[in-house]
C-alpha cells in the first residue's frame, strides 16, 4: 500500500515537472519569436516634383521647341511730316519681342537675333540696336546709345508678371543720299510693299546653382 502511494507521488512529481518543462520551452520559444519582429515595405506614394518649363514669345509656345524663327511687324514713328503707320526713307521705326515665362518655374537666359541680310525689301535698312522696355511702353524715340544684341537673363519669381520680359529692336531706313540707293528707294517707295524683320529667339534653362 505505501509502495503504491509512493509511486503515485512519484508519478504526480514527473508530471508536474514535465508540464513545468513544456511551459518553459513554449514560453522561450514565444519570446524569442516575439523579440524578431521585423517590418518592411515600399512607400509608393514618394514622389519628386519636376518644375515646369514653360515659355512663350509674342504668344506663340516655343516650350517644345529650341527657339523661335518668326517675323516681327514694324511700327513706324510718328512724324507730323509721314502719313501714320508707314515708312520713307529716313522714318525710324520698332518691333517688340516678348518673352513670357510666367508659367516657368525655373530661371532661364534669352537671346534674340535678326537676320539683317534679310531686310532687302527697303534698301538702306539697318538695325539700330535692342532696348529693355516695360510692355505696353509707348513708342518713343530709341535712347541714344542701343545694345547690340538682346541678351539677359529672367531670374525665376513667385510673381508670374516678374518673369516677363519685353524687348524693343528700333531700325532705320536710312536717306543714304547716293544715286543709286535713291532710285532704288524711289522705286521701292513706288512699289509701296511692306517688310517684315525675321527674328530668332532662344531661351535656355539656367542650370541651378549651390552655395
Amino acid at each position: 500500500m505505501n509502495k503504491e502511494k509512493k509511486n503515485k507521488k512519484r508519478s504526480s512529481s514527473l508530471l508536474i515537472l514535465l508540464l513545468l518543462l513544456i511551459i518553459a520551452v513554449v514560453t522561450v520559444v514565444y519570446l524569442n519569436s516575439g523579440a524578431r519582429y521585423t517590418s518592411s515595405g515600399t512607400d509608393s506614394t514618394t514622389e519628386i516634383q519636376v518644375g515646369q518649363w514653360a515659355v512663350k514669345v509674342n504668344t506663340a509656345d516655343i516650350a517644345a521647341n529650341e527657339s523661335l524663327n518668326g517675323t516681327i511687324n514694324l511700327i513706324p514713328m510718328s512724324s507730323a511730316d509721314v502719313k501714320k503707320d508707314v515708312m520713307v526713307p529716313g522714318s525710324i521705326a520698332y518691333g517688340d519681342i516678348t518673352i513670357d515665362m510666367s508659367g516657368a518655374e525655373v530661371s532661364g537666359t534669352y537671346t534674340v537675333s535678326i537676320d539683317s541680310s534679310a531686310t532687302e525689301n527697303l534698301t538702306g535698312l539697318k538695325i539700330l540696336g535692342f532696348q529693355d522696355i516695360n510692355a505696353g511702353d509707348p513708342a518713343v524715340a530709341p535712347a541714344s546709345t542701343l545694345d547690340p544684341t538682346a541678351t539677359g537673363t529672367i531670374a525665376y519669381s513667385a510673381t508670374p508678371d516678374a518673369m516677363i520680359k519685353t524687348v524693343r529692336v528700333f531700325v532705320e531706313w536710312d536717306p543714304i543720299g547716293d544715286a543709286d540707293y535713291d532710285a532704288a528707294q524711289t522705286a521701292e517707295g513706288v512699289a509701296a510693299g511692306t517688310q517684315a524683320l525675321p527674328v530668332t529667339v532662344t531661351v535656355d534653362q539656367v542650370v541651378p546653382t549651390y552655395n
